[in-house]
Protein backbone atom coordinates (compact mmCIF):
# COMPACT_ATOMS: atom_id res chain seq x y z
CA UNK A 1 0.00 0.00 0.00
CA UNK A 2 1.33 3.47 -0.89
CA UNK A 3 1.61 6.34 1.58
CA UNK A 4 -1.55 8.27 0.65
CA UNK A 5 -3.71 5.15 0.53
CA UNK A 6 -2.48 4.08 3.97
CA UNK A 7 -3.23 7.49 5.48
CA UNK A 8 -6.78 7.49 4.08
CA UNK A 9 -7.41 3.89 5.15
CA UNK A 10 -6.20 4.43 8.70
CA UNK A 11 -7.95 7.75 9.35
CA UNK A 12 -11.28 7.01 7.64
CA UNK A 13 -13.98 5.81 10.03
CA UNK A 14 -17.77 5.73 10.16
CA UNK A 15 -20.02 6.34 7.17
CA UNK A 16 -19.39 8.78 4.35
CA UNK A 17 -22.39 10.77 3.11
CA UNK A 18 -23.34 12.69 -0.01
CA UNK A 19 -26.20 14.87 -1.21
CA UNK A 20 -27.29 16.26 -4.57
CA UNK A 21 -29.22 19.52 -4.09
CA UNK A 22 -30.92 21.93 -6.49
CA UNK A 23 -31.00 25.37 -4.84
CA UNK A 24 -33.52 27.94 -6.12
CA UNK A 25 -32.48 31.56 -5.55
CA UNK A 26 -32.51 33.29 -3.20
CA UNK A 27 -30.77 30.77 -0.92
CA UNK A 28 -28.04 30.64 1.71
CA UNK A 29 -26.98 27.45 3.52
CA UNK A 30 -24.52 27.34 6.41
CA UNK A 31 -22.50 24.18 7.05
CA UNK A 32 -21.36 23.86 10.65
CA UNK A 33 -17.75 23.22 11.62
CA UNK A 34 -17.31 19.51 12.38
CA UNK A 35 -13.90 18.62 13.87
CA UNK A 36 -12.92 15.08 12.97
CA UNK A 37 -14.40 15.26 9.49
CA UNK A 38 -13.57 16.28 5.94
CA UNK A 39 -16.05 17.58 3.41
CA UNK A 40 -16.37 18.71 -0.16
CA UNK A 41 -18.66 20.88 -2.30
CA UNK A 42 -18.94 20.60 -6.09
CA UNK A 43 -20.88 23.03 -8.28
CA UNK A 44 -22.53 20.99 -11.03
CA UNK A 45 -24.63 23.74 -12.61
CA UNK A 46 -24.61 27.54 -12.62
CA UNK A 47 -22.66 29.27 -9.83
CA UNK A 48 -22.73 30.21 -6.15
CA UNK A 49 -20.61 31.91 -3.50
CA UNK A 50 -18.40 30.31 -0.86
CA UNK A 51 -18.43 32.34 2.35
CA UNK A 52 -16.05 31.72 5.26
CA UNK A 53 -15.60 33.66 8.52
CA UNK A 54 -11.86 34.15 7.96
CA UNK A 55 -11.67 34.65 4.18
CA UNK A 56 -13.01 36.83 1.41
CA UNK A 57 -16.09 35.56 -0.49
CA UNK A 58 -15.20 33.35 -3.46
CA UNK A 59 -17.48 32.85 -6.45
CA UNK A 60 -17.64 29.23 -7.56
CA UNK A 61 -18.49 28.29 -11.12
CA UNK A 62 -19.67 25.11 -12.79
CA UNK A 63 -17.14 22.35 -12.23
CA UNK A 64 -15.42 23.97 -9.23
CA UNK A 65 -14.52 21.69 -6.32
CA UNK A 66 -13.94 22.82 -2.73
CA UNK A 67 -12.39 20.36 -0.24
CA UNK A 68 -12.21 21.04 3.51
CA UNK A 69 -9.83 18.48 5.09
CA UNK A 70 -10.41 19.70 8.66
CA UNK A 71 -14.20 20.01 8.41
CA UNK A 72 -14.17 23.81 8.62
CA UNK A 73 -17.45 25.70 8.83
CA UNK A 74 -18.55 27.57 5.72
CA UNK A 75 -21.58 28.87 3.86
CA UNK A 76 -22.84 28.55 0.31
CA UNK A 77 -25.22 31.13 -1.13
CA UNK A 78 -26.53 32.49 -4.40
CA UNK A 79 -25.17 35.92 -3.37
CA UNK A 80 -23.04 37.24 -0.48
CA UNK A 81 -25.92 39.58 0.40
CA UNK A 82 -28.59 36.87 0.75
CA UNK A 83 -29.83 36.26 4.29
CA UNK A 84 -29.70 32.77 5.79
CA UNK A 85 -32.64 30.73 4.51
CA UNK A 86 -32.18 27.42 6.37
CA UNK A 87 -30.79 26.07 9.67
CA UNK A 88 -27.12 25.15 9.73
CA UNK A 89 -26.35 21.72 8.32
CA UNK A 90 -24.50 19.52 10.81
CA UNK A 91 -24.07 15.91 11.99
CA UNK A 92 -27.39 15.99 13.89
CA UNK A 93 -29.40 17.06 10.85
CA UNK A 94 -32.12 14.47 10.27
CA UNK A 95 -31.71 15.01 6.52
CA UNK A 96 -28.31 13.31 6.80
CA UNK A 97 -29.57 10.11 8.39
CA UNK A 98 -29.03 8.23 5.12
CA UNK A 99 -25.84 7.64 3.15
CA UNK A 100 -27.01 9.85 0.29
CA UNK A 101 -29.85 12.21 -0.52
CA UNK A 102 -31.28 14.23 -3.39
CA UNK A 103 -33.40 17.33 -2.84
CA UNK A 104 -34.68 20.50 -4.48
CA UNK A 105 -34.84 23.53 -2.20
CA UNK A 106 -37.02 26.55 -3.00
CA UNK A 107 -37.10 28.72 0.14
CA UNK A 108 -38.96 31.55 -1.60
CA UNK A 109 -41.62 29.33 -3.16
CA UNK A 110 -41.07 31.16 -6.44
CA UNK A 111 -38.69 28.74 -8.20
CA UNK A 112 -35.86 31.21 -8.79
CA UNK A 113 -32.62 30.58 -10.74
CA UNK A 114 -31.11 27.18 -9.95
CA UNK A 115 -27.65 26.16 -8.77
CA UNK A 116 -26.97 22.42 -8.49
CA UNK A 117 -24.46 21.39 -5.82
CA UNK A 118 -23.03 17.99 -4.91
CA UNK A 119 -21.76 17.82 -1.33
CA UNK A 120 -20.24 15.10 0.79
CA UNK A 121 -18.57 14.42 4.13
CA UNK A 122 -16.25 11.86 5.68
CA UNK A 123 -15.66 11.01 9.33
CA UNK A 124 -11.98 10.91 10.28
CA UNK A 125 -10.07 9.73 13.32
CA UNK A 126 -7.91 12.75 14.16
CA UNK A 127 -6.04 10.82 16.85
CA UNK A 128 -4.49 8.77 14.05
CA UNK A 129 -3.92 11.63 11.62
CA UNK A 130 -0.50 11.54 9.97
CA UNK A 131 1.57 14.60 9.01
CA UNK A 132 0.65 13.89 5.38
CA UNK A 133 -3.01 14.65 6.11
CA UNK A 134 -2.24 17.55 8.44
CA UNK A 135 -0.10 19.12 5.70
CA UNK A 136 -3.21 19.92 3.68
CA UNK A 137 -4.53 23.50 3.93
CA UNK A 138 -7.85 24.24 5.61
CA UNK A 139 -9.45 24.69 2.21
CA UNK A 140 -8.55 23.38 -1.24
CA UNK A 141 -10.23 25.01 -4.24
CA UNK A 142 -9.89 23.14 -7.53
CA UNK A 143 -11.22 25.37 -10.26
CA UNK A 144 -12.69 24.26 -13.60
CA UNK A 145 -12.40 23.98 -16.65
CA UNK A 146 -13.73 20.48 -16.97
CA UNK A 147 -10.80 19.27 -19.08
CA UNK A 148 -8.59 19.47 -15.98
CA UNK A 149 -8.36 16.47 -13.66
CA UNK A 150 -10.30 14.05 -15.92
CA UNK A 151 -10.28 11.18 -13.39
CA UNK A 152 -11.77 13.43 -10.72
CA UNK A 153 -14.42 14.72 -13.13
CA UNK A 154 -15.39 11.17 -14.11
CA UNK A 155 -15.82 10.13 -10.48
CA UNK A 156 -17.89 13.25 -9.75
CA UNK A 157 -20.18 12.63 -12.72
CA UNK A 158 -20.76 9.03 -11.66
CA UNK A 159 -21.43 10.07 -8.05
CA UNK A 160 -23.87 12.80 -9.06
CA UNK A 161 -25.78 10.38 -11.29
CA UNK A 162 -26.02 7.71 -8.58
CA UNK A 163 -27.14 10.11 -5.84
CA UNK A 164 -29.71 11.85 -8.02
CA UNK A 165 -31.16 8.63 -9.44
CA UNK A 166 -30.56 5.70 -7.03
CA UNK A 167 -30.75 2.25 -8.59
CA UNK A 168 -29.89 -1.34 -7.71
CA UNK A 169 -26.34 -1.32 -6.36
CA UNK A 170 -26.28 2.38 -5.47
CA UNK A 171 -25.66 1.56 -1.79
CA UNK A 172 -22.36 -0.03 -2.81
CA UNK A 173 -21.40 2.37 -5.60
CA UNK A 174 -21.79 5.62 -3.63
CA UNK A 175 -19.31 4.78 -0.81
CA UNK A 176 -16.76 3.55 -3.34
CA UNK A 177 -17.01 6.77 -5.34
CA UNK A 178 -16.78 8.89 -2.19
CA UNK A 179 -13.62 7.04 -1.22
CA UNK A 180 -12.24 7.65 -4.71
CA UNK A 181 -12.81 11.41 -4.29
CA UNK A 182 -11.04 11.34 -0.93
CA UNK A 183 -7.98 10.02 -2.78
CA UNK A 184 -8.24 12.11 -5.95
CA UNK A 185 -8.55 15.55 -4.34
CA UNK A 186 -5.48 15.40 -2.03
CA UNK A 187 -3.53 13.72 -4.85
CA UNK A 188 -4.30 16.60 -7.20
CA UNK A 189 -3.33 19.15 -4.57
CA UNK A 190 0.01 17.45 -3.86
CA UNK A 191 0.68 17.08 -7.59
CA UNK A 192 0.01 20.78 -8.06
CA UNK A 193 2.51 21.99 -5.51
CA UNK A 194 5.49 23.93 -6.78
CA UNK A 195 9.20 23.24 -6.42
CA UNK A 196 10.95 22.11 -3.26
CA UNK A 197 12.41 25.59 -2.83
CA UNK A 198 8.89 26.94 -2.31
CA UNK A 199 7.33 24.01 -0.47
CA UNK A 200 8.04 22.35 2.88
CA UNK A 201 6.73 19.39 4.85
CA UNK A 202 5.09 16.36 3.28
CA UNK A 203 4.03 18.39 0.25
CA UNK A 204 7.74 18.82 -0.49
CA UNK A 205 8.50 15.18 0.27
CA UNK A 206 5.88 13.87 -2.15
CA UNK A 207 7.08 16.34 -4.79
CA UNK A 208 10.50 14.69 -4.70
CA UNK A 209 10.66 11.55 -6.90
CA UNK A 210 13.39 10.00 -4.75
CA UNK A 211 11.40 10.34 -1.52
CA UNK A 212 8.21 9.16 -3.20
CA UNK A 213 10.01 6.10 -4.54
CA UNK A 214 11.48 5.43 -1.11
CA UNK A 215 8.07 5.60 0.54
CA UNK A 216 6.58 3.27 -2.05
CA UNK A 217 9.49 0.84 -1.67
CA UNK A 218 9.03 0.68 2.09
CA UNK A 219 5.32 -0.02 1.73
CA UNK A 220 6.09 -2.78 -0.76
CA UNK A 221 8.52 -4.31 1.72
CA UNK A 222 6.21 -4.95 4.63
CA UNK A 223 4.79 -1.60 5.65
CA UNK A 224 8.00 -0.05 6.95
CA UNK A 225 6.94 3.20 5.32
CA UNK A 226 3.86 3.20 7.53
CA UNK A 227 6.11 2.88 10.55
CA UNK A 228 8.02 5.96 9.42
CA UNK A 229 4.78 7.88 9.14
CA UNK A 230 3.81 6.85 12.64
CA UNK A 231 7.19 7.96 13.97
CA UNK A 232 6.66 11.34 12.37
CA UNK A 233 3.16 11.56 13.82
CA UNK A 234 4.59 10.90 17.27
CA UNK A 235 7.11 13.72 16.82
CA UNK A 236 10.11 11.39 17.03
CA UNK A 237 11.76 12.50 13.77
CA UNK A 238 12.74 15.82 12.29
CA UNK A 239 13.49 14.96 8.69
CA UNK A 240 13.54 12.33 5.98
CA UNK A 241 16.53 11.81 3.74
CA UNK A 242 16.61 9.77 0.55
CA UNK A 243 19.25 7.05 0.51
CA UNK A 244 20.17 4.63 -2.23
CA UNK A 245 19.17 0.97 -2.02
CA UNK A 246 18.17 -1.47 -4.71
CA UNK A 247 14.67 -2.82 -4.25
CA UNK A 248 12.69 -5.27 -6.32
CA UNK A 249 12.12 -8.89 -7.17
CA UNK A 250 14.04 -10.91 -9.72
CA UNK A 251 12.73 -10.63 -13.24
CA UNK A 252 11.39 -7.09 -12.83
CA UNK A 253 12.55 -4.52 -15.35
CA UNK A 254 14.77 -1.81 -13.97
CA UNK A 255 15.51 -1.05 -10.33
CA UNK A 256 13.55 0.90 -7.77
CA UNK A 257 15.99 2.88 -5.67
CA UNK A 258 15.44 4.63 -2.39
CA UNK A 259 15.34 3.97 1.32
CA UNK A 260 14.04 6.24 4.05
CA UNK A 261 16.59 7.21 6.62
CA UNK A 262 15.26 8.60 9.89
CA UNK A 263 17.60 11.02 11.61
CA UNK A 264 17.65 14.26 13.57
CA UNK A 265 19.15 16.53 10.94
CA UNK A 266 16.69 19.39 10.24
CA UNK A 267 15.90 19.72 6.57
CA UNK A 268 13.24 20.87 4.10
CA UNK A 269 10.78 18.20 5.28
CA UNK A 270 10.77 19.29 8.95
Amino acid sequence: MDALSDVITVTRTGRSRSAHVRWHAPWRQRFASVPGSAGFQVVLEDSCWLLSPDAEPVQLGTGDVVFLPQGGGHTLADSPETAETAPACGPGDRRLSGRYASDSVDPSGEEGPVAVVLCGAYQLDLSRAYPLLLALPDRIHLAAPADRHPQLRSALELLAAEVENPRLGTDSVVPALLDALLIHIPRIWFDGQSTLAQTTGWAAALDDPAVTAALHARYQRGGQGAACFRLCAAGRTRSLRAGDEKVGARGQRGELRGVLVVDTDPGPFT
